[in-house]
């Protein structure tokens, strides 16, 4: 199957290409909600996603990765930048199967590519022999979970230091206090019973070990698991 083929309600769909020795383009839909990044990290806390709307973002996501993964197709380039989000909210996933472009890609497109998102490669990328599988997939969605219920961008470069979210979270975890780590902009408007597991999801799909993550299907049972019934109400923390 080709990308053009590929069809789901939580993927961006692929229009066509252009490719040229000095330039590449692919064409996608027009989604009007602009991408997760922007929502996540430039809103004020009036207008921040609550929420029901980040679990939904999430689930989107990967259902989304779970229908590329079926038709062997990795997306390689995961970061809130490249989810975008349609008029109602829901999450559309763009700027997939880079790995199926790979051997027509010169080694300039693709060192830009790996340098534009740091911060969600697996650390398997270190190595140069690594070989692109579905587990960095896994890797790059679990920090943009982190990153969708933190509200903080995966790296933040400090005068003197650099803080890497998925250390932090794992920290707090370990001193018992993670959901204190949620978005402070939600002001405490969450269901426990949903936070907790999914920040702990999260940190699972973020192991060092490739072997120690789930596949994207078992995260969607998962997800769909820890969902909530939609009438049950949002409880205050503290």
């Amino acid at each position: 199957m080709s990308l053009t083929e590929l069809r789901h309600s939580n993927l961006v769909a692929l229009k066509g290409y252009y490719w040229t020795p000095s330039l590449q383009l692919l064409i996608y839909e027009f989604v009007s909600g602009g991408n997760l990044h922007k929502q996540l990290h430039e809103s004020s806390t009036a207008n921040c996603l609550p929420w029901k709307e980040r679990f939904n973002i999430i689930l989107g996501i990967a259902r989304s990765l779970a229908h590329l993964h079926r038709h062997d197709v990795i997306h390689y380039n995961l970061k809130s930048s490249n989810i975008l989000l349609d008029g109602s909210g829901e999450a559309k996933v763009g700027h997939y199967g880079l790995a199926k472009l790979l051997p027509m890609l010169d080694q300039y497109v693709f060192s830009s590519k790996v340098q534009s998102a740091l911060g969600y490669m697996a650390p398997e990328f270190a190595c140069r022999t690594a070989k692109i599988t579905e587990k960095c997939d896994v890797y790059g969605f679990g920090v943009l979970v982190l990153e969708v219920l933190i509200g903080r961008t995966p790296v933040e470069y400090m005068e003197d230091d650099v803080i890497v979210l998925c250390d932090v979270i794992r920290t707090a975890l370990d001193e018992g206090k993670v959901e204190e780590c949620v978005d402070e902009r939600l002001c405490g408007k969450f269901p426990l019973e949903e936070a907790v597991p999914i920040i702990k999801l999260g940190l699972v799909c973020t192991s060092q070990v490739p072997s120690n993550r789930p596949d994207l299907i078992e995260v969607v049972n998962i997800l769909e698991l820890i969902r909530c019934p939609q009438d049950s109400p949002e409880t205050e923390l503290g």
